[in-house]
């Protein structure tokens, strides 16, 4: 008669890979969507769905081809799924017959079968476990550099901000008319300055988005801190000491 310790390593195997699935679920905020198990018992049973129709090899071909990432994640989560209702089904046909305790052939061959084919379930069971792994983790990866990519586009949008109202600085100190009578004072001129490069902004359709205050505090940070733009303040104001 098979072992009982066999079937019994097989059923803490399937515990694993039931817990495995579960986990991953909790993960996946909200890109899996499992049916209950009892769903897939119920199709088991009614006959729509046959396990053994995920017992097959996926081809290398189908694999190179670009997929829906989340849609293959799923499928494969469902065979597995389907392994463990399935492996369910097949233990406890095993332990009914075992639990009659009859000598008869026909129980000593229908539970090394039954054994086998738990075996073989759970065998499947993780062979689709691992490629839902591996979908997760091209999802994973995908949103990643979705995510990458979106903050380098902000991050170029925010330096061709900052590059533009540097020159639009540059030359209001240098063309701007209250040049002529020398600027007074850094403040003053950032507000006068401020007040036309939104102007200039609003008209143009330049990308600035700062306006009033935060603008003109953009300006001070440029006159202040950059040494082409204060070079430039320096040479047109009333004092060369600003």
């Amino acid at each position: 008669m098979v072992s009982l310790d066999i079937v019994t390593a097989l059923m803490e195997k399937c515990i694993q890979l039931r817990k495995v699935l579960r986990d991953r679920r909790l993960a996946h905020n909200g890109i899996s969507s499992d049916p209950p198990l009892y769903e897939i018992r119920d199709n088991i049973v009614s006959g729509n769905i046959n396990p053994k129709d995920y017992w097959k090899i996926v081809e290398f071909e189908v694999l190179d081809e670009k997929m829906k990432l989340r849609e293959e994640m799923r499928y494969h989560r469902r065979a597995s799924l389907t392994q463990v209702v399935y492996f369910g089904s097949l233990y406890h046909e095993h332990y009914d017959l075992w639990s009659e305790r009859g000598e008869r052939d026909y129980n000593k061959r229908r539970m090394i079968e039954l054994t086998v084919e738990m075996g073989e379930t759970l065998g499947w069971g993780f062979y689709h476990w691992a490629f839902a792994e591996d979908f997760f983790g091209r999802i994973a990866q995908f949103e990643s550099k979705r995510a990458k990519m979106g903050g380098e586009a902000k991050s170029s949008k925010r330096n061709e901000e900052k590059t533009l109202l540097k020159c639009l600085v540059k030359s209001q100190l240098e063309h701007h008319p209250q040049r002529k009578k020398g600027w007074s004072n850094m403040y003053d001129t950032a507000e006068i300055i401020g007040k036309k490069i939104e102007e200039i902004a609003e008209e143009q359709n330049f990308p600035i988005s700062k306006k009033g205050d935060d603008l003109q505090h953009e300006v001070i940070i440029l006159i202040d801190e950059n040494k082409d733009v204060a070079s430039i303040y320096k040479n047109n104001s009333r004092s060369r000491g600003g």
